[in-house]
């Protein structure tokens, strides 16, 4: 015996919830810190180890005693029992069928990988084996995207360049969100209520504060509406549209439904994508009466969940665009044109004898554009 004082302190075992496996690897790292010899160590694993647990080992090596067996076999006689070795063929199922949960970051997701693969056996083709697993498991088309641009990938670059394009995502939100707060560019986003924003169709015949009374779009006095030399589908007079015509009543059957809305949803913000030039907002879209009714595009947000954005380059010029998998065609402002692509004329149906290029929401309705171009030099490498 020593006098110096032992290092680290081992407890009792768990016998209901503890790893033995892993309480038998510490139990070794304990007696070569403290220089306890061989012939010492199954004493002390049996002073140590707890009632409940010892009783097990007196049961398991009847008739004999646990004195009498030496400390490897005994601790492997006992994990045998606790633990005994699964199927190879079970834990790599488990291991494949693992996908990186909601909520849970790049590392927990490492973290769990590596336990899995404990009793894979995968040996030598471990790396390959996590790489690939990691990179199909994640829940970013983003990034796996950009793992699968890699063409010699390795586990732990894989794992490097993911952790730090998940911190990038992270901080792109965080910076999309004050941007929201305060943006006041040719894009801005401006907070409105649904109790102020009267939809197109109410019936109005005077102009609502912010709102034309020509075409009831929000952005643009009525002295400088696009609409003011249209026809009325209504009535047949020139002036305004359909939908702020004096004749049409307040409550027939094609304005109601839009008029319908909760209390709850009065005290909502929303918001909306509006072009702005230096002397005030400009209208969207460009069409005429009889091509149907005209809606102002909306582009609805929450703040609590930020656009997902990319950068694509346009004709050289990079563009940040929103993504959107529902949408067949991309679309940007009238500023972001006169801007960017002023030289490149565009295809305006209106011209045409047919039109053949529309737009509608996902509720069904028509949106006009001011023109269209289907063939640009575009590089979307990201």
């Amino acid at each position: 015996m020593t006098d110096k004082m032992s290092i680290g302190v081992i407890k009792e075992f768990d016998l209901a919830q503890g790893n033995w496996r892993s309480y038998v690897e510490r139990l070794k790292m304990y007696f070569k810190a403290n220089d306890i010899k061989e012939e010492l160590q199954l004493a002390t694993l049996i002073a140590v180890v707890g009632d409940q647990t010892y009783e097990l080992f007196v049961n398991l090596v009847s008739p004999k005693k646990p004195a009498d067996l030496k400390f490897d076999e005994l601790t492997s006689l006992v994990a045998d029992h606790l633990q005994p070795k699964p199927s190879i063929m079970a834990e790599r199922y488990k291991f494949r069928q693992r996908r990186q949960q909601s909520g849970e970051t790049v590392s927990q997701f490492v973290a769990e990988l590596k336990r899995l693969s404990r009793q894979c056996e995968f040996k030598e083709t471990l790396n390959d084996n996590l790489r690939d697993q990691f990179v199909c498991g994640l829940t970013s088309d983003v990034i796996r995207q950009r793992l699968f641009a890699e063409s010699d990938l390795s586990y732990s670059y894989a794992v490097t360049l993911a952790m730090s394009l998940e911190a990038a995502e992270r901080d792109s939100a965080a910076v999309e969100g004050n941007k929201a707060n305060t943006s006041q560019g040719a894009d801005g986003l401006y907070d409105i209520t649904v109790a102020n924003y009267q939809h197109a169709g109410s019936g109005a015949t005077k102009e609502n504060a912010g709102s034309c009374s020509i075409c009831g779009i929000f952005g643009h006095r009525a002295m400088r509406c696009r609409y003011k030399h249209f026809k009325c589908n209504d009535c047949g007079k020139v002036g305004h549209l359909k939908r702020m015509c004096p004749r049409r009543q307040r409550g027939s059957e094609e304005s109601a439904p839009r008029r319908r809305t909760t209390s709850k949803l009065r005290q909502e913000p929303a918001y909306f994508v509006a072009e702005v030039r230096n002397e005030g907002r400009t209208e969207i879209g460009h069409s005429s009466e009889s091509d149907g009714e005209v809606e102002a595009m909306h582009q609805m947000s929450l703040r609590k969940y930020p656009a997902v954005k990319i950068t694509i380059f346009v004709e050289s010029i990079p563009i940040s665009m929103e993504i959107d998998s529902g949408s067949p065609c991309s679309c940007i402002s009238k500023n972001t044109y006169i801007k960017y692509f002023n030289e490149l004329p565009l295809h305006d149906d209106d011209d045409a004898e047919e039109n053949t290029f529309r737009l509608f929401g996902s509720r069904g309705r028509k949106y006009f554009l001011s023109g269209h171009r289907f063939h640009l030099e575009m590089d979307r490498s990201f």
